[in-house]
């Protein structure tokens, strides 16, 4: 939790930021202790304010600008200072790219000691509207005598009081006032935690978490929402075996898809499971892999944290066979059923613990795979790294979520005999510090 520190231990001084961090906030010093100022960029002289010690960090808020960057612009969203769902809005995005360039380098730089490649151009998609999936909190706030929906305030403390939101998908995030008002009307609004919002291509889905039954009248009111509004709406009260279809009652009707259009491919997925949250860039990378992974109808590709299939199918269309490695039941069985509904037979989903291997490469009667594929978790891939490269793949094309985890697996690849050899950055979340990267490396023996 933060302290805020009080008045008489702060001054009237202005500040220069002397770089951007890793998480996007503004570095200066004050007492020869660093403080991370949300809304500053490098260059700029800066009032400050809410300084506050968390974990015994000094962070603050932009008060004023005296001296701006060239690279700041006017955010786009109204709420861009209190909510903490962007971070860079006030940022060119030609520089947020640059900036997560440079994150991605230091990294690989300080941690694995890899001497890079130039970074490939950037991989890009949408910029506004483009998040798909969200975790949406709920709350009564009983000094404001309302219902907020949204994403916390930048510090986590509370919800941030806001009327919409500029990177969801237009049809939730121009409508947050709609949700709100729904929760509002039922006779449990306040034992509602969250809403998950879901963008299929055929359909937008909201799943509404509770913690006490709906009366038969929240029921109807809930139903009729979904109606007027055309979502999908689902309950749920415990785990995901409580899940409930409420709107529309057709289970075929309810069915949610995405399309891969340029391998002529459509994926189905439960409201529940992880989908790329971009996706324009998930295309993109989907086909960047497959030109990285150099693929050949002679090549057998090992795949591992297949979730879906959303790489393993595409790149099964130009390989001889794909073995992709999933923990998860229901995700092996969406991805089972995504092949056989495409028609892709030369895929073999199998169940193991990556992150507690106990069998060996053997997954596929023996196959001798050439090409790896990995799309790890924020941790990284570590664990199952030694399994995965026991057949020496020439070419290995990972994508990551976590710069600090990838630097982590270049690590053990380069001392495996692999050298990097392309990487680019994606413009997965835009106007956040999140950083989506893509990288190649061969085996050099």
């Amino acid at each position: 939790m933060s302290r805020i520190l009080k008045s008489d231990k702060l001054n009237n001084d202005s500040f220069i930021i002397n770089k951007l961090s890793h998480e996007g906030r503004g570095i200066t010093h004050k007492n020869d202790k660093s403080v991370f100022v949300r809304g500053a960029l490098p260059g700029e002289e800066v009032t400050l304010n809410n300084i506050a010690k968390k974990n015994g960090v000094l962070i603050a808020n932009t008060d004023q600008v005296l001296t701006s960057s060239p690279d700041r612009i006017n955010p786009k969203c109204e709420h861009s200072i209190l909510c903490g769902g962007c971070s860079l809005q006030h940022v060119d995005t030609q520089y947020q790219m640059k900036h997560k360039q440079q994150t991605v380098a230091e990294q690989l730089t300080n941690i694995a000691k890899i001497d890079l490649p130039e970074f490939s151009p950037v991989i890009n998609g949408d910029i506004w509207g483009y998040r798909r999936k969200a975790r949406l909190g709920v709350r009564y706030v009983a000094k404001k005598e309302r219902f907020l929906v949204g994403f916390r305030e930048f510090n986590g403390r509370f919800l941030a009081d806001i009327k919409s939101c500029q990177i969801l998908v237009p049809k939730v995030g121009l409508g947050l006032d709609k949700l709100a008002d729904l929760v509002s009307s039922l006779s449990i609004g306040a034992k509602i935690p969250q809403i998950e919002v879901t963008q299929a291509d055929n359909a937008t889905a909201l799943l509404i978490r509770h913690l006490e039954p709906f009366s038969d009248a929240d029921i109807a009111i809930i139903k009729d929402f979904g109606l007027t509004n055309d979502y999908h709406i689902y309950l749920q009260d415990k785990g995901y075996d409580s899940l409930r279809l409420l709107h529309p009652q057709n289970t075929e009707d309810a069915k949610l898809f995405y399309t891969i259009p340029e391998h002529d491919l459509t994926l189905f997925f439960k409201v529940y499971d992880f989908i790329q949250v971009n996706a324009k860039v998930n295309l993109s990378l989907i086909n960047k892999t497959i030109e990285w992974l150099e693929l050949t109808g002679s090549d057998h590709v090992l795949e591992g944290f297949c979730g879906i299939g959303n790489f393993s199918l595409p790149m099964a269309k130009y390989a001889a066979s794909v073995t992709a490695i999933e923990n998860c039941s229901s995700l092996l069985a969406d991805a089972d059923k995504n092949a056989k509904f495409n028609n892709v037979k030369n895929v073999n989903f199998v169940k193991d613990d990556l992150y507690n291997c106990k069998n060996t490469c053997n997954y596929a009667d023996n196959t001798k795979f050439n090409k790896l594929f990995l799309d790890p978790p924020r941790s990284g891939a570590a664990p199952w790294l030694p399994i995965a490269l026991s057949t020496k793949p020439s070419i290995i094309v990972y994508v990551s979520c976590h710069s600090a985890s990838l630097a982590r697996d270049a690590a053990l690849l380069q001392q495996a005999g692999y050298e990097l050899t392309n990487i680019a950055v994606a413009n997965m979340f835009p106007h956040t510090a999140h950083v989506e990267t893509i990288a190649q490396f061969k085996y050099k023996g």
